[in-house]
């Protein structure tokens, strides 16, 4: 398997990917992660996450009736799921989240790089997921007979500040001392 890239802005880009990729399978994760940006640049949201998601299903069609694929059914000869993923992490989450704003800190407190750590909303609520079982879960979607949608979540809410109090306990089980900052 190999990770591409496109353009959800450039319908010509998408079209030009599958002629040269040939998938059998495609997964759009494209969304505006940021709650914040998205208010901020509302048109360039609407433009990747909506329109978008359309350039690439009319991408997709367009590369079936060239290919002729005879397994491919449904609306306008696709098999298309949506999915609705709640929140999910991953070691590689990007910095300015709050996941790994705060085990990025933790673990610059612990060595000494750092010695506070400034936060926003405690009381905001996650559905936080594992990416590596969302991952499972899109590719089982594209496995069922019929085209459905879905909704992936683990059904638990934990606020930002059980997650750092989990952290906190999770670290202070490897070493007392990194909880000393905190007392």
């Amino acid at each position: 398997m190999k990770l591409h890239y496109a353009e959800l802005t450039d319908a010509s880009s998408l079209r030009h990917w599958f002629d040269s990729i040939l998938p059998d399978e495609v997964y759009n994760l494209a969304a505006q992660s940021h709650v914040a940006v998205s208010f901020e640049i509302p048109d360039y949201s609407a433009d990747v996450v909506a329109t978008g998601a359309l350039r690439l299903l009319e991408a997709v069609r367009s590369h079936i009736a060239t290919i002729g694929r005879s397994h491919i059914k449904e609306a306008y000869g696709l098999f298309a799921c949506n999915g609705i993923l709640f929140h999910y992490e991953s070691p590689r989450r990007g910095e300015n989240f709050v996941t790994r704003k705060i085990t990025r800190a933790m673990g610059r407190i612990k060595i000494g790089l750092q010695s506070k750590l400034f936060f926003g909303n405690l009381v905001a609520s996650r559905d936080w997921g594992f990416a590596g079982d969302y991952v499972e879960a899109m590719w089982l979607m594209l496995q069922q007979e019929k085209p459905n949608d879905y909704v992936v979540a683990t059904e638990e809410s934990l606020s930002v500040e059980e997650f750092l109090v989990f952290i906190l306990v999770s670290l202070t089980k490897l070493n007392s001392k990194v909880l000393q900052p905190f007392c």
